[in-house]
């Protein structure tokens, strides 16, 4: 419920849960994502970097990731 008397606009990201295997790994072909500031919002664009790439599959987990990544297939 907004209480304000001024508009609220909102979004809403779903963030899924799923079992994770040992061996699970995360397939996917992206060509940017946004980099984050100090406040862990998006801040600039840019290509995704060769420690980010998933186009050939990489283990869940080795790598902390809270961006998102643009230019999916």
């Amino acid at each position: 419920t907004n209480r304000h008397t001024g508009p609220a606009p909102a979004g809403i990201g779903i963030h899924p849960y799923f079992p994770r295997p040992a061996d699970a790994r995360l397939t996917f072909r992206a060509t940017g994502i946004w980099r984050n500031d100090t406040t862990a919002l998006p801040a600039r664009h840019e290509p995704v970097p060769p420690s980010w790439d998933h186009a050939t599959g990489r283990a869940v987990g080795g790598e902390p990731l809270d961006n998102a990544f643009t230019g999916w297939d």
